[in-house]
């Protein structure tokens, strides 16, 4: 799958992740959120379902022989969620908010290492 094919579905997920999120934000204890599967869907298409590996193969070079399969779908989608969160928060700062793109990930980032410690 080419970038022309993925960005618009790294699109579609992080829309239908907002579309959650206001839901949540309307109604935190009354929405029952079914989860579609896009993302799910999105990851089963990239990723391989099978794998090449050579009989006899030890676990260490079955393993080696996955990532070497998965990684560059991997890198493909981290790659194409990255540009599309950069392009988001380029305008986003553009707008000159009280907060920038870099001051929400520093948020980000610090309710993760909070998670961490429960």
């Amino acid at each position: 799958m080419d970038y022309a094919e993925i960005m618009p579905r790294v699109v579609g997920v992080l829309t239908r992740n907002m579309e959650i999120n206001e839901q949540l934000r309307q109604d935190p204890s009354g929405v029952s959120i079914s989860v579609d599967g896009l993302a799910d869907q999105f990851v089963q298409d990239m990723v391989p379902l099978r794998f090449e590996v050579p009989a006899g193969a030890s676990p260490q070079e079955v393993a080696e022989a996955i990532a070497a399969e998965m990684f560059p779908a991997i890198a493909k989608m981290v790659s194409a969620f990255s540009f599309a969160f950069t392009q988001l928060a380029e305008y986003h700062d553009a707008a000159g908010p009280e907060r920038t793109a870099a001051d929400v990930l520093r948020e980000i980032a610090l309710r993760a290492n909070s998670f961490d410690a429960d």
